[in-house]
C-alpha cells in the first residue's frame, strides 16, 4: 500500500459516552422562536422542582415539555436500548407517560421525528410515584449538523379523559433521590473531530506508510492507527489520546531527579526524597477552553507540610515538555502573557479525595491555555504525593465534554528519562 492519500478528510473518534443519564432540568435555552428545557448528561436534579402540568380534558397526548440536548461534537447516537424514567400523577382521568424522540435545528426548527408515543409506563395513579416506562430500542443515527440538538419530548397520553383535570410531572427536584428523579437512561454518544490528515501533519501529500502516529488534531495529540484492508482509502482510527505530557525539573542541576509516574487506582504523582517537582499538563486553544467548568477528582499527601502534594492552575500561553526554556524551578511554568491565570493548592499532610471544580478564567493575552497539575518538595529528604482519577470539561450547561479517566490502563512513555529532566506523555485508552 504505496499510493498516496492526499488531502484525506480524517475521522477521529475520541471516545464513547455510554450508558448515559440524560435527567430533565428547569433551565431553558431558547432555539429560533422556541423555548426548551435541558437535558443534562449524568447530572442529577440541581434545583428545589418545577411541576409540568397537561390537561386531561380530552383523549390527546399532551406534552408535558420539551428538553433538549447538545449534538455539539457527537457525530452519532449509537444503537442502543433506552428507557424513560417519569415522576408523575394524574389528578383524574386515565393517563399513561411516554416520550417522543425527535432532532431538533438550532433554529428551533424539526429535523426529523425518530420515535413517537414509545417507553410508555404503566397508567398513572393519583399520587406521586416514579414509574419506569418501557423499553425501546434506538437505532443508530448519524448527526446532520453538529449545531443540531437531541429533542425528548415528554408527553401524557390521555385514553380517557376527565374534564377539568391535570396529569403532572416533576422535574429538576433535588429532594428527591436520583432513582426517582425524570430522566432517560442507557444512552450512547460517539465523539469525533474532523480534520484533513494531511493538514494535521503538516504535509501537501501523505503517504499511507507516513500515517502512522503522532498527529495533531484541534491541538490534542493522538497516536493513530490504520485499519482495513483496502489498498484505497483504508479507515483511521483515532487508538490513544496523548495529550497528557509530564515533565520534572529539579531546583537546581545538582538536585537528583526522581519524579515519578506509577500506574494504580488513580494515577500515582511522585516527587521522592529531593528539591523540585514534577507537572501533568495540557496545552487548548483559548477559544474551546476559557469560560469552561474543569474538574480534578484527586487527592494527595506529602510527609512535610508547607510542600505542595497537589497543585492545579491554567497558565497563559502554550509549554512544551521537551523545551528547557518553558521551565523553571519545580517544574513550574515560566511566566508567558499574563502568567498564572487561577490555581487550587493542597500544602497540607494530607488531602482527601476531592473534585476541585472551577470555570477557566477569560483573561490573559495568547491564544493556548495550559491546563496544569504538579507537586513538589522544597525539603531534602522528604516527599510529595497525589493520586489523579479523572479530570473532566463542562461547557456553561454542565454537559460533559471530555472526560480523562486514569487507572492501571494508562500507559507511561517516557521519551527522556535517567535525568534531572525527565519528560514524557500519558497513553490513554479510547473511551477513558
Amino acid at each position: 500500500m504505496d499510493k498516496p492519500i492526499g488531502k484525506l478528510k480524517l475521522l477521529t473518534t475520541e471516545g464513547e459516552v455510554v450508558d448515559a443519564i440524560l435527567y430533565c432540568h428547569q433551565e431553558t435555552i431558547t432555539l429560533g422562536s422556541a423555548t426548551f428545557y435541558l437535558l443534562k448528561l449524568d447530572t442529577p436534579a440541581d434545583a428545589s422542582g418545577t411541576t409540568l402540568s397537561a390537561s386531561t380534558g380530552s383523549v390527546a397526548a399532551i406534552t408535558w415539555g420539551k428538553f433538549v440536548y447538545s449534538l455539539s461534537g457527537i457525530i452519532k447516537i449509537l444503537a442502543a436500548t433506552i428507557y424513560a424514567t417519569y415522576r408523575a400523577y394524574t389528578g383524574g382521568g386515565t393517563v399513561n407517560a411516554q416520550i417522543d424522540i425527535k432532532i431538533v435545528q438550532s433554529n428551533g426548527q424539526s429535523r426529523t421525528t425518530i420515535a413517537t408515543g414509545v417507553s410508555k409506563s404503566a397508567n398513572l395513579g393519583s399520587a406521586w410515584a416514579t414509574y419506569t416506562g418501557a423499553n425501546y430500542s434506538f437505532a443508530e443515527y448519524t448527526v446532520v449538523a453538529d449545531t443540531d440538538y437531541l429533542e425528548i419530548d415528554y408527553v401524557a397520553n390521555v385514553t380517557v379523559k376527565k374534564a377539568n383535570q391535570y396529569a403532572y410531572l416533576r422535574i429538576d427536584d433535588n429532594t428527591l433521590a436520583t432513582s426517582n428523579q425524570t430522566r432517560s437512561q442507557e444512552w450512547s454518544f460517539a465523539h469525533a473531530y474532523t480534520v484533513t490528515l494531511a493538514e494535521s501533519l503538516g504535509l501537501s501529500d501523505v503517504n499511507l506508510k507516513e500515517a502512522w502516529s503522532p498527529a495533531i488534531i484541534n491541538n490534542y495529540p493522538y497516536i493513530l492507527a490504520l485499519i482495513g484492508e483496502s489498498e484505497y482509502l483504508p479507515p483511521i482510527i483515532v487508538t490513544y489520546d496523548t495529550g497528557w505530557r509530564i515533565r520534572e525539573n529539579p531546583v537546581d542541576a545538582l538536585t537528583p531527579g526522581d519524579f515519578s509516574v506509577t500506574p494504580k487506582a488513580g494515577y500515582q504523582i511522585d516527587r521522592n526524597d529531593s528539591y523540585g517537582g514534577g507537572a501533568l499538563f495540557m496545552v487548548f486553544d483559548r477559544s474551546w477552553l476559557q469560560g469552561k467548568t474543569v474538574e480534578i477528582d484527586w487527592e494527595g499527601a506529602q510527609s512535610l507540610a508547607g510542600n505542595t502534594a497537589g497543585r492545579v492552575g491554567i497558565w497563559d500561553g502554550s509549554y512544551s515538555e521537551s523545551n528547557d526554556s518553558d521551565w523553571g524551578d519545580y517544574a513550574i511554568p515560566v511566566t508567558k502573557g499574563a502568567g498564572e491565570l487561577y490555581d487550587i493548592t493542597h500544602n497540607t499532610l494530607t488531602f482527601s479525595r476531592v473534585t476541585d471544580s472551577f470555570v477557566v478564567p477569560s483573561t490573559g493575552t495568547l491564544p493556548s491555555l495550559t491546563l496544569w497539575l504538579d507537586t513538589y518538595c522544597g525539603n531534602n529528604g522528604q516527599w510529595t504525593q497525589f493520586y489523579l482519577y479523572s479530570i473532566t470539561i463542562k461547557d456553561s450547561s454542565g454537559n460533559i465534554l471530555k472526560k480523562w479517566t486514569f487507572n492501571s490502563s494508562t500507559l507511561v512513555i517516557w521519551e527522556t528519562s535517567g535525568t534531572t529532566k525527565d519528560y514524557g506523555y500519558l497513553q490513554v485508552p479510547p473511551g477513558a
